[in-house]
C-alpha cells in the first residue's frame, strides 16, 4: 500500500507541474513572410500528451518581421515532458511564413522545429494552410 501512495505520489509530481516553455520562432527572409496576426501553438510530449502553449503574439509592430528572430516565453502551462511535436495555428488571416523554431522548458531541452517544406500560415483560405505541424 505504502509503495502504491509513492508511485502515485511521484507520477502526480511528475505531469502535474506547469512550467515555462520557451519558444524562438524564425521568420522567413521572403518579402511578405511577417506578419502582425495571431497564431496558437501546440506541444506534444513523449507521451502523447498534447497541450495548448498559448498565443503567439504577433500584433507588435517589431514583432515576426521577415529575416526576424522573436522570442516568446510561455507562462505556467501544464508540462508535457519531453517535447516531440509542435502545431502553430493561424487564428488571422494575416499571413506567416515562419523558417522553424526552437523549444525548450525545464523538462524538455531544446528542440528544433524545421519548416521544411516552406508552408505559409493563414487562416484565410485563399492564402495558405491553417496550420502546420512539425515532428
Amino acid at each position: 500500500m505504502k509503495v502504491l501512495f509513492l508511485a502515485l505520489s511521484l507520477a502526480a509530481l511528475t505531469f502535474g507541474n506547469n512550467v515555462d516553455y520557451h519558444v524562438v520562432v524564425r521568420t522567413s527572409a521572403s518579402q511578405d513572410a511577417g506578419t502582425n496576426g495571431h497564431f496558437l501553438i501546440y506541444a506534444t510530449g513523449h507521451s502523447g500528451e498534447e497541450q495548448e502553449l498559448g498565443v503567439l503574439d504577433n500584433t507588435s509592430e517589431d514583432v515576426a518581421q521577415p529575416g526576424s528572430e522573436d522570442t516568446h516565453v510561455l507562462k505556467e502551462i501544464a508540462d508535457v515532458g519531453v517535447i516531440v511535436c509542435v502545431e502553430i495555428i493561424a487564428k488571422s488571416d494575416d499571413a506567416w511564413l515562419i523558417d522553424g523554431l526552437d523549444i525548450s522548458s525545464p523538462s524538455s531541452p531544446k528542440y528544433t522545429f524545421v519548416n521544411a517544406d516552406h508552408i505559409l500560415l493563414s487562416s484565410g483560405w485563399f492564402e495558405g494552410q491553417s496550420s502546420l505541424k512539425m515532428c
